[in-house]
């Protein structure tokens, strides 16, 4: 009787297939398409081959040491699923153990920081800031050290363009300076006013002890009025300033002939807000957040290495 050795063939199949192409992130790459196939066509001829020599009935006999190789073969497979399943396991528990000891990470963070501005975390290193799915590149700004400008994946506000973090030199983020995103803008500056009033409101919601500064543009007007000697008016000198959001008050601002800014302060954080114009006539947002007893502390340990050095 003829042996079903496509039978066989099939189940070997099956077996390498769930184990080879379980996960459809492990698929074989070009080269491995290339190798493998080779190794099964050479199978599946042999098993062709020797199916139609033992139709044959009186051949069946010469055929035991092909049978017996082919049997090998087999095993051969079998063997190479129980690897291939053994590495993708593997592979699967040290990704679940990575993202389990990622997740811990930021619990602790959560845990034990206080939750700044742009979902950061006073007091976190730069190394932690990394640990909550932050990148960080080297920036600068004047008069700060440790400075890097962070950045992730999903932005948590597209009105701000760069966000800055400062760890200073104990590498504790004590302060955070986030640079708007440039908008047009009509003569008036109706945009960033519109927008300085939102962020006004919501500052002084959380923070309190709202003030504002406002230097207006100013300049003087000479009136003339006549006088019964007509070679001698009386000129009268006049002292004028522009309104905030007047007709002009965007170029006032560019030009910095006028300038707008608000701060804001509880016992814990103190925060700098202020209206800008660049040479575009885009106008823009700032914020300053400082954490007050970091940046005390930050300040005594710049003062500590000063005393060191004399």
């Amino acid at each position: 009787m003829k042996k079903p050795y496509s039978l066989i063939l099939l189940f070997c199949l099956l077996i390498c297939g769930k184990a080879a192409y379980a996960n459809p992130n492990t698929l074989p790459t070009e080269n491995q398409q290339t190798d493998s196939p080779d190794f099964l066509d050479t199978y599946i001829q042999e098993v062709d081959a020797l199916n139609e020599a033992t139709s044959q009935p009186d051949e069946l006999l010469k055929q035991k040491p092909q049978i017996l190789q082919l049997q090998e073969r087999e095993k051969q497979i079998l063997e190479q699923g129980k690897i291939e399943r053994e590495k993708i396991e593997e592979k699967i528990n040290k990704e679940k153990f990575e993202q389990k000891r990622a997740e811990e990470k930021r619990q602790h963070i959560k845990d034990t920081y206080e939750k700044a501005p742009f979902g950061l975390y006073w007091n976190i290193s730069q190394e932690e800031t990394k640990d909550i799915d932050f990148t960080l590149q080297p920036a600068e700004r004047k008069n700060y050290t440790g400075v890097y400008l962070v950045e992730n994946e999903q932005k948590i506000n597209s009105e701000f363009k760069h966000i800055i973090a400062i760890y200073g030199k104990l590498d504790r983020l004590w302060c955070i300076y986030a640079q708007g995103t440039p908008q047009d803008d009509t003569q008036n500056a109706a945009e960033i006013m519109h927008l300085y009033k939102k962020y006004y409101e919501a500052l002084n919601k959380k923070y309190g002890n709202a003030q504002e500064y406002f230097t207006p543009y100013k300049y003087t007007e000479e009136i003339i009025e006549e006088t019964e000697d007509p070679k001698k008016p009386k000129i009268t000198v006049i002292e004028k300033e522009n309104p905030m959001g007047g007709p002009t008050f965007l170029q006032e601002l560019r030009e910095e002939k006028a300038s707008l800014y608000a701060t804001f302060e509880n016992n814990e954080v103190g925060v700098i807000m202020s209206v800008n114009v660049n040479e575009n006539n885009q106008s823009f947002l700032t914020l300053d957040f400082k954490k007050l007893k970091l940046m005390q502390a930050e300040k005594d340990a710049e003062l500590a290495e000063l005393v060191d050095q004399l």
